[in-house]
């Protein structure tokens, strides 16, 4: 089988968002999560807010004013992904035991869950919960 190296395409520029079109590299996404799990500089209400759950999908998993909040034997993780044609990141953290991961990616159309399967194998747990949350397999209805 023959491969033949293409141009990726250039993509439009959007006016930026709440809720998407944020743009950075993975230090600045693991020095946010770092403030949203212990704060420095947030107001401690809002730092509250955004960990505190809002939205049940499961006993394992709720959306705060932000982040996802995924619970595991490890305690509580805050979380968030991203994902474009041309990219796909993740960001984990386990506030309790001080660890997390930033995953950023510069391709999702091979493999769509890559950026989660280096989170899994970079934290030792398992993300499935999580999984079925990025492919919307939750009736947000409910």
């Amino acid at each position: 089988m023959r491969v033949i190296n293409l141009p990726v395409p250039k993509w439009p520029n959007y006016k930026p968002g709440a809720a998407g079109t944020l743009r950075t590299s993975p230090s600045e996404l693991a020095l946010f999560m770092i403030e949203v799990a212990n704060p420095r500089h947030l107001k401690a209400e809002t730092a509250h807010l955004l960990r505190t759950p809002q939205i049940k999908l499961d006993e394992n998993l709720s959306w705060g004013m932000g982040p996802g909040i995924f619970y595991s034997q490890k305690g509580y993780a805050l979380w968030q992904w991203g994902q474009h044609i041309d990219f796909q990141s993740i960001m984990i953290i386990f506030p309790e035991s001080k660890s997390g991961v930033v995953v950023c990616t510069n391709n999702d159309l091979l493999n769509p869950d890559v950026a989660l399967e280096i989170a899994q194998r970079a934290l030792g747990e398992n993300f499935n919960t999580i999984r079925k949350a990025i492919h919307l397999n939750y009736g947000y209805s409910k």
